[in-house]
């Protein structure tokens, strides 16, 4: 019997010897397959000697930007053509989502069921009956209270209406007499409702047409008792509008909102699908390994969809001006121009969105992550002016708020961008379409540039490391110089309003005391005066806090920490307090001016 050593031993002999042959075998494989190689090289050369046609490389250096813009935009076009029924989808789907706004939201209600107790049987009652529109109400006259209650409890109507015994004597007693009334006459002069309020908007519908029709039948009432019809009106009624026109649909109040989240949003759709499908599919590294430069493909990318938005935008606004007839006051133009700018503020969005996502669920996620909370705040479903304050304040920061109530101006005003309302939605959108475009342009691409080139890590890196090595610090700098010159021009603006409102506020001041001189109002002057002079010197100096600001933030951008770390060290503290110390001076500012100016309207 071998012993355990000798086992090993010969396991040992036999796995060397097998790995010689293996080694053996795998050197003559390699011979043979450079040996085979040669012959394809001999046979290629004897090919290219005798061929007419020679076969020469492409320089890509010799192709001119226009080439290769032309080139990717035929590329787009054709996978759009290959595509019909993507292409039709984008098309008709603002079409489609207007006409489901139009046909489906803010239309007025119809066919409201109404329970109708009448406990006088006059021909009062019975004309305010008759005369309701039954498109809107659709009466069930009920000859007992409890029966007309029990119908509402059951859910079968929606409203209970009582008109009470003696309603036609006590309401001709209530217009004649000069005489005070008993309680139980007031109360009998009135027509009761007993609402199901579970459906509130209904409710007010209904309400409206009982007091219409209420008016129309006192009216008649009123001149069958040789009286003038216009005793019986309510003290307070519309005139001729100033802007739009009476009683104008709810959809009307919608549709600059609505109409401009539609746009933004297909075109936020269209830009993240597209950019993210191509990244999946490789086609933006393939492009960029042909020598096609980044810049070319953007551009490229942004022409085709351009052309998809203006087919969106027009059949847009065939839909709801052209087929529907929404009422416009304005011009047709700037609408179509504010229209346009929007979708193509989402586009940009779109761009930014689809440089964080990496497949279609992320970008879907994202995308109606932002669509729900823009449109609730943006005031197209409800007025502004019922959200908390710092809610709405909140919300003059999104893009499609302010060019929504811009759009809402030159639609039933007729105004245009002469006027600073209209003027501050073109501001906006050109403003987060710089930002959707400098946001992805500056952070991301830096980022990769570094994490490219093996400068960072991947997670979290410093800033002033990212930004420190060729070639993306000459691109830091640049991106930060000129969102540096934008915050000083912003800054700028802010202080020229501040200094206007205070101005105005002071003028306001003296001409209200001018005709009431006495001791009071002439404190109230000084002291007025003495706020103003404050918030003057305030305003001034947050100015001079955001130069200051502005410069060192220049000196980070461009003395950077590898070369100079001291002085990139020092401007980046003296800019992060400047920041710091203009916040707290603007915040203090906006609000004694907001205070003040609340005070002169109370």
């Amino acid at each position: 019997m071998e012993s355990l050593e000798n086992v090993f031993l010969h396991l040992c002999n036999v796995e060397e010897n097998g790995m010689n042959q293996v080694i053996i075998n795998h050197q003559a494989k390699i011979e043979m397959s450079e040996f085979d190689k040669s012959n394809e090289k001999l046979e290629y050369d004897s090919l290219k000697q005798n061929s007419i046609v020679s076969y020469e490389p492409i320089n890509v250096e010799h192709v001119s930007v226009f080439q290769q813009t032309g080139t990717l935009l035929k590329k787009h076009l054709r996978r759009l053509i290959r595509s019909p029924g993507y292409l039709m989808f984008q098309f008709l789907l603002p079409m489609a989502e207007a006409i489901l706004f139009a046909l489906c939201i803010g239309l007025n209600v119809h066919s409201i069921p109404v329970a109708i107790y009448d406990g006088d049987q006059t021909n009062l009652s019975k004309a305010i009956i008759q005369t309701l529109n039954r498109d809107i109400v659709v009466p069930h006259v009920f000859d007992t209270r409890d029966e007309a209650y029990q119908s509402v409890r059951n859910g079968i109507d929606s409203t209970m209406v009582i008109i009470m015994e003696n309603f036609s004597l006590c309401f001709a007693k209530k217009v004649l007499s000069t005489d005070s009334l008993t309680e139980s006459e007031l109360y009998n002069s009135t027509i009761h409702l007993m609402p199901d309020m579970s459906n509130r908007l209904m409710i007010d519908f209904a309400y409206q047409e009982i007091i219409r029709s209420f008016l129309v039948a006192s009216s008649q009432f009123a001149t069958a008792l040789n009286l003038s019809p216009d005793i019986t009106e309510m003290p307070v009624k519309y005139d001729e509008p100033i802007y739009g026109h009476l009683n104008p649909p709810y959809t009307e109040f919608m549709t600059p909102g609505v109409m401009l989240g539609i746009s933004f949003f297909a075109a936020i759709s269209l830009t993240t699908m597209n950019l993210v499908v191509e990244r999946r599919e490789k086609l933006i590294e393939r492009t960029v390994v042909a020598g096609v430069s980044h810049i070319v493909i953007i551009v490229s990318f942004l022409a085709i969809n351009t052309f998809i938005l203006v087919v969106q935008v027009v059949l847009l606004l065939i839909t709801l001006f052209v087929i529907f007839k929404i009422f416009y006051f304005g011009s047709m133009l700037w609408i179509a121009i504010l229209t346009f700018l929007q979708s193509f503020c989402g586009l940009m969005f779109g761009l930014m969105v689809s440089s964080i996502a990496d497949n279609e669920s992320t970008a879907t996620m994202l995308s109606l992550g932002i669509f729900f909370p823009i449109m609730i705040l943006s005031g197209a479903f409800w007025p502004l002016e019922a959200m908390n304050d710092l809610i709405r304040y909140f919300s003059y920061t999104l893009p499609v708020t302010i060019p929504a109530r811009s759009l809402r101006f030159i639609m039933f005003r007729g105004w245009n961008p002469t006027d600073w309302e209209v003027t501050q939605g073109f501001i906006v959108t050109f403003v987060w379409i710089f930002a959707a475009f400098y946001a992805p342009s500056f952070c991301f691409l830096i980022y990769f540039a570094a994490l490219y080139q093996k400068q960072v890590e991947p997670f979290f890196p410093y800033v002033s490391d990212t930004g420190t090595l060729p070639p993306q610090a000459s691109f830091f700098s640049q991106f930060l110089d000129l969102g540096i010159l934008l915050a000083f021009i912003v800054s700028f603006i802010r202080y020229k309003q501040i200094k206007y409102y205070t101005k105005y506020d002071l003028r306001l001041q003296k001409w209200e005391n001018r005709s009431c001189i006495n001791e009071k109002n002439d404190k109230q002057v000084v002291q007025t005066t003495s706020t103003i002079r404050i918030l003057n010197c305030w305003n001034f100096h947050a100015l001079l806090v955001s130069m200051i600001a502005s410069l060192t933030m220049m000196g980070v951008a461009n003395f950077r920490s590898s070369e100079l770390n001291l002085i990139h060290s020092i401007a980046a503290f003296s800019s992060f307090t400047s920041v710091y110390v203009y916040a707290w001076l603007k915040s203090v500012t906006d609000y004694h001016n907001l205070k003040s100016r609340q005070n002169q309207h109370h």
